[in-house]
């Protein structure tokens, strides 16, 4: 059987001499809802809170004893100088999945538990809880009105980059670019933010329609319509399942 790899922050585990085997990255993180007893009512009262909380995600990991301890140290102090942030993590399981992880537990050599010809041990991300589409990381480009069509189940948080001032509507959501100097603003709907590179720009854009301010894309189609004044609008989707 081939021995399969993860990818953290764009480097391989296999540069490492470590190797996985295991299926745990399969699992589901749990929804954020809350059950409620009411006196002399049967049956709880659900609070759903519209989220899902961080899920762990495990591997099991392979070490082989060539290198090993050359190996284990770089690996620890690549692994190490990630912590405080979220970065890519994918795996040969779902080639065409990723998530975002941290790294927020250590690892220890008396973790390593070594058999006939290799060691073994479980290394743990903390991740969010999104399955990303690596499709829904390209961009998109609309020079015109069109459609765009969410392939899952799930409201997407995109970012929309608008070159040119005047009115865009993304789903329903109406946005208006007033005029300004930056050769683009970008929208970003995960962090309800809007900048030019490292500059705000958020002085620049009014949001307006009914319930949450920044644009989603509903499952299904979505209707990009590109008002006049605006020459391009290019829309990194950001598809995500469970």
């Amino acid at each position: 059987m081939k021995l399969k790899e993860f990818e953290f922050d764009r480097v391989r585990s296999g540069s490492f001499g470590l190797w996985i085997n295991g299926s745990a990255v399969f699992n589901s993180p749990d929804p954020d809802v809350q059950y409620t007893q009411i006196p002399g009512r049967s049956g709880d009262l659900i609070f759903n809170n519209n989220r899902f909380l961080n899920i762990p995600v495990t591997y099991p990991g392979i070490f082989m004893p060539r290198r090993f301890v050359e190996n284990f140290r770089t690996f620890k102090a690549f692994l190490f100088s990630h912590v405080g942030d979220y970065f890519v993590l994918r795996d040969d399981y779902q080639p065409d999945f990723f998530r975002m992880a941290s790294v927020d537990s250590g690892i220890q050599v008396s973790d390593v538990k070594w058999g006939p010809n290799a060691g073994r041990f479980d290394l743990t991300f903390n991740c969010k809880p999104q399955l990303y589409l690596v499709s829904g990381s390209h961009p998109v480009e609309f020079t015109a009105s069109g459609k765009l069509r969410n392939p899952t189940l799930f409201k997407a948080k995109p970012i929309i980059r608008v070159y040119g001032s005047g009115n865009v509507t993304i789903a329903g959501r109406s946005v208006m670019i007033a005029s300004n100097s930056n050769p683009y603003i970008d929208i970003d709907s995960e962090r309800e933010d809007c900048y030019c590179g490292g500059n705000n720009a958020n002085a620049y854009v009014t949001i307006g329609g009914v319930g949450r301010p920044y644009p989603v894309l509903n499952p299904g189609d979505n209707t990009i319509t590109k008002g006049s004044g605006i020459t391009k609008i290019v829309i990194t989707p950001n598809w995500w399942t469970q």
